[in-house]
């Protein structure tokens, strides 16, 4: 087709094409590409989508207007996505009298997202060069996944922050109130992607905005205010409009100003002074031309933003995380827990009042992930409702909603500015109607604080009896924020931040970070000072307690020994939900298994039904937060009631983790009914295992760390009939204790160690010691005493399942070590029998059932969790049996724990046990191998996904595993 100028459209597509792939190596693009339905004019390849480009240029044929020309290329796309051509599509105008030869300098090419609706006359569309439009593109196969669009977002706000100067920099972080370097580090580049995600959330804001600004009744127009800005009242322009100015950064100033003349302070504030800092610096228009583009094409993809898109980056970048204890859960897993957490029979979810009435709290929210899940949640079931009523609820009413919500249902508090700032954006840009004034959104104070030296422990001073002690932190001159960035009362934003409601669910991903790390950001003098705070608040809560039941609090019931931060939030969840309230929590699965822990479980078993707790036993993703690398579990509890209070717990095992919120939804619907109803693919990529009252309410929840829950049938078995390794042997000093008693030395000393656990070196239950030691300079008396405590038979106190060959050694003369610790056996021989029963099938199950789940496939173990290993009682005659067996193999290779099925040395060993104790212990050969079989099959160990994940068949049983 030939246009104005004489040039054809196909040289302009050929052109364009090219151009597409040379500014972006990572696009396919291919001009004139021929499909089932004709020729498109370009086909782009990105990310595994086929994105249908259809161009039209103006003058061409009957293409006389910008609209003319994307009726028709729109038209042409909806064709190629309805024939299964491509999956995604652009429609696109060239400029009238364009040619081939000046397309690489053409900024005039206008193009639209092309979805499965005509395109609206009046819709927003972009403009740009070839290199813009390629860079637009790869944002584009980001529609369909949050995750994709979180990391380009944050891939280009790092290269905007690099870009600006240093001194650029450093002066956001002045600004800020953020210092240069975090221990010993210069944070200014993580500081600034922090900084500039303020402003890209704004662009984002302002998108959703525009529409609802044009149309902004006359009455609400706010008054001109003619001794601040002489200009009246008009509709902001889009951000689009600033991008091409000489002067974006002052100009996006303007247009934000004029709507914090209507509202919306909280997520404008932070932005405009970002954009003030850098404001007649010309080396910052490029920086934020990139931020801008960014949340443009973000608004764009996704145009109905319904997970947080936010959270991720700015906890990646929180440079104080690691201190804070501040954990980003993913947004599937806020889906997953809300969806579990928010039932369909909760309440009549089609009576609005139902869901203006059930009140939300997140005490740590960070950017509002779990509010924001929680609020989806609620507007799901809602329209599920009305729907199965036949009724509809209209855009208008679902908006309405969102608005009574978040000014009154959903509560946050957070001790980080930039945190609640997110929090208030993402969750706004559901209602753009939102009063921001109402909305309940506090960053409380953390810390020493003042000339008076006040100590604020952050949300949890509402645990005190006195809730006065909470305050809200207030910044001077032109930060000046109280309560979600308004100059406000003081002493009434306060107030209502002190005094919430009784909670209908308490959702939250609490704290977790031991305490020694936890105050190591405070000097000593203030460190003493948070650790009695914290100390106060307990006993306050415990004396409260007592007057409240009329008992004190049970012995073992302890929730918050102070030696990590996410205790204090169990009472402080206690306080907050009302009689019939659901707690919701996002926790480390080291809590279900430490003996540390232990308080936390009995308490929170018997102030509430645990209904769920859902653990990955997926190797590839063993965690909720993004920004963790441990395992982690999510806990659904009740209130106790007169039904739920003999219920069991359900262990849901997930085989296959879930990576977006399009999984969580409807894995959290499977989970919350019969998984039996309907068959799906899903039903292969998780178990549900149900565990009695009495046993969760003991502290025992280590059902959780079995993949098969027959294993922990055969542990609770085995240890019914075995003694403790404890009350036969003293187990001790733990690897770290030895650490600090001793160190390694280059020269050669009569003290010599088993210092690592290497599986390429320690292949065989025999072993020699591979270093020399010497005591740390000042701890000459506690290396004394631990070398005292030196042995032969040593258990490994960390192992890598899927790599390591076994759990316990022995070394030919006494000894200590750093990944073991020495075990004091009655006599040669008890030695040489317990180093076999370790080692052996039952032995390892015992292991497996007894470590702490710091991370699955690579577990920790406390003295306390060596102490409680299941052991025979063995007279002298056995002992010695087993003893020969260990002779005979002891310099045996054997093979790693995943390969146990094939290792002969240990079925020579389980042979030995079962032909010298088994009998007694009440397990046959045939149980000894299901067992062998079942603890290689375990994806901690294997390594590997389950085998039902793999095969899409459900295995349920050792039966199942065959031979």
């Amino acid at each position: 087709m030939t246009g104005g100028g004489g040039q054809r459209e196909e040289a302009l597509n050929t052109e364009l094409a090219r151009l597409i792939r040379e500014a972006n190596p990572e696009i396919v693009s291919k001009g004139e590409w021929l499909v089932s339905s004709g020729a498109v004019d370009i086909l782009v390849e990105v990310s595994g989508q086929r994105i249908a480009v259809e161009a039209k240029k103006l003058g061409s044929g009957n293409i006389g207007s910008v609209g003319d020309a994307f009726d028709a290329a729109g038209e042409q796309v909806r064709k190629r996505i309805k024939n299964d051509d491509a999956d995604l599509g652009v429609a696109l105008v060239y400029p009238r009298g364009l040619t081939d030869d000046k397309l690489a300098d053409c900024v005039d090419l206008l193009w639209i997202h092309v979805r499965d609706k005509v395109v609206p006359r009046t819709a927003q569309h972009f403009h740009g060069s070839a290199a813009d439009l390629a860079e637009w593109l790869a944002w584009l196969p980001a529609e369909r996944d949050p995750t994709e669009t979180t990391k380009r977002l944050k891939a280009t706000l790092v290269a905007a922050a690099r870009t600006l100067p240093k001194e650029d920099r450093l002066s956001l972080l002045a600004e800020f109130g953020i210092p240069k370097k975090r221990d010993g580090r210069e944070i200014d580049v993580d500081a600034t992607v922090r900084i500039l995600l303020t402003v890209a959330a704004a662009v984002m804001f302002h998108c959703r905005l525009q529409t609802y600004l044009e149309n902004l009744p006359k009455k609400e127009h706010p008054e001109d205010d003619h001794k601040s800005d002489t200009v009246k009242w008009r509709a902001p322009s889009p951000p689009f409009d600033c991008l091409d100015s000489d002067a974006p950064i002052t100009d996006l100033m303007q247009e934000w100003e004029l709507i914090c003349r209507v509202d919306y302070h909280p997520v404008f504030h932070a932005a405009i002074v970002a954009l003030g800092t850098l404001a007649g610096r010309p080396s910052a228009s490029g920086s934020i031309r990139k931020v801008v583009r960014a949340g443009l094409y973000v608004s764009e993809v996704v145009p109905f933003i319904q997970h947080d898109l936010l959270g991720g980056i700015f906890h990646e970048v929180l440079d104080t995380a690691r201190y804070d204890g501040s954990f980003y859960t993913t947004t599937a897993a806020a889906t997953l827990l809300a969806g579990l957490a928010i039932r369909a029979d909760d309440r009549d979810w089609a009576d609005p009042d139902a869901a203006r009435n059930f009140r939300v709290c997140d005490p740590a929210c960070g950017s509002g992930t779990l509010l924001l899940a929680a609020m989806e949640r609620i507007y799901e079931l809602r329209n599920r409702a009305l729907n199965n009523g036949a009724k509809t609820g209209s855009e208008d009413d679902n908006t309405l909603l969102a608005k009574e919500m978040l000014e009154g249902s959903l509560w946050g508090y957070d001790i980080n500015q930039t945190a609640i700032h997110l929090a208030a954006t993402t969750l706004a840009l559901r209602s753009p109607a939102v009063d921001f004034k109402q909305m309940c959104l506090f960053e409380s104070k953390f810390g020493v604080i003042g000339p008076d030296e006040e100590v604020h422990l952050g949300s949890v001073d509402l645990i005190r009896s006195e809730a006065g002690r909470l305050e809200l932190n207030v910044k001077p001159g032109r930060h000046t924020q109280i309560q979600m960035g308004y100059e406000a009362d003081k002493d009434d934003e306060e107030d209502r931040a002190r005094n919430p409601p009784d909670m209908s669910l308490l959702i939250m991903n609490p704290p977790f970070t031991r305490d020694s790390l936890r105050h190591d950001q405070f000097g000593e003098k203030h460190e003493k000072m948070m650790k009695a705070a914290e100390r106060r608040v307990v006993d306050e809560w415990k004396a409260e307690y007592a007057e409240r039941t009329g008992t004190q609090l049970p012995a073992g019931m302890d929730p918050a020994r102070l030696h990590s931060s996410d205790g204090l939030f169990l009472i402080l969840s206690e306080r907050l939900t009302d009689a019939d309230g659901t707690l919701a929590l996002v926790l480390p699965a080291v809590v279900a298994t430490s003996p540390g822990a232990l308080g936390r479980r009995i308490f929170l078993s018997n102030r509430f039904h645990i209904e769920f707790v859902v653990i990955p036993h997926d190797p590839r993703r063993i965690f909720f937060s993004g920004n963790t690398n441990i395992s982690e579990m999510l806990i659904v509890a009740r209130r106790k009631t007169a039904t739920n209070a003999d219920n069991p717990t359900r262990v849901v095992k997930l085989l296959r983790n879930v990576v977006s919120p399009l999984e969580a939804m409807p894995l959290a619907e499977k989970i919350a009914t019969d998984k039996s109803a309907s068959k799906s693919p899903i039903d292969s990529w998780f178990r549900i295992d149900d565990v009695p009252r009495e046993r969760i309410e003991e502290g025992d929840w280590r059902a959780v760390g079995f993949a098969w829950s027959w294993l922990d049938e055969r542990l609770l078995v085995l240890e019914d009939s075995c003694l403790l390794l404890g009350d036969i042997a003293p187990v001790g000093p733990g690897g770290q204790r030895t650490q600090d008693a001793f160190v390694r030395s280059t020269s050669s000393e009569e003290r010599r160690a088993l210092w690592n656990h290497k599986s390429g070196i320690v292949t065989s239950m025999a072993v020699e010691t591979d270093v020399d030691i010497i005591a740390r300079p000042g701890k000459a008396n506690l290396a004394e005493k631990y070398w005292g405590q030196r042995r032969r038979l040593l258990v490994a106190n960390r192992i890598n399942l899927p790599t390591m060959r076994m759990f316990a050694v022995r070394a030919e003369t006494p000894t200590v070590g750093s990944a073991f610790v020495p075990v004091a056996a009655k006599d040669e021989n008890h030695e040489k029998a317990l180093c076999v029963w370790l080692n052996s099938t039952l032995g390892t199950l015992g292991m497996y059932g007894n470590r702490t789940l710091k991370k699955l496939p690579y577990p920790r173990f406390s003295l306390d969790d060596l102490r409680s290993m299941p052991v025979p009682d063995l007279t002298d005659a056995q002992a010695a049996k087993l003893a020969a067996t260990y002779d005979q193999h002891a310099t045996s290779e054997m093979k790693s724990f995943r390969e146990m099925n094939d290792c002969e040395t240990r079925l020579a060993l389980d042979k030995a046990v079962a032909e010298t104790v088994c009998e007694k212990l009440g397990f046959t050969d045939e149980d000894i191998a299901a067992i062998r079989r079942g603890l290689a099959a375990e994806p901690s160990i294997s390594g590997k996904r389950d085998p039902s994940v793999e095969t899409g068949e459900v295995i349920e049983s050792e039966l199942d595993l065959g031979t």
